[in-house]
């Protein structure tokens, strides 16, 4: 499949659009649709603080890089629920992203709020 705006070979496929893009194309697809869907919805302004809840997954993690790339003013926002398995990696993943970024990033230990 070929890239629906440059004809070099597709590496994402968007079944739902019935199109594909090589990754230039899919990134700036990708942020064009952030950006209306926050003008569409009036959801918030550049000049404003933005806080991102994000999980250590793909899609948070994304979805902040992405709006620090479009530059708006955000920070991370993370709560280690300490559920087994996977609370301390996904603190892991977040803090080295915040670091390779050098993003904001405010963690919460529920441990610190429940007492135990």
């Amino acid at each position: 499949m070929k890239c629906r705006v440059c004809g070099k070979t597709a590496r994402i496929k968007l079944h739902s659009h019935h199109t594909a893009f090589c990754r230039e194309h899919f990134l700036q697809f990708f942020y064009r649709r952030i950006e209306r869907t926050i003008k569409k919805f009036r959801m918030f302004r550049r000049d404003e603080l933005v806080l991102v809840a994000v999980s250590g997954g793909k899609d948070s993690l994304a979805l902040w890089h992405a709006l620090m790339e479009l530059g708006y003013r955000v920070r991370g926002f993370f709560i280690n629920l300490h559920i087994k398995p996977g609370s301390g990696e996904s603190e892991e993943y977040v803090r080295r992203f915040a670091e390779k970024f050098g993003a904001d990033l405010t963690v919460v230990d529920v441990r610190d709020y429940l007492g135990f």
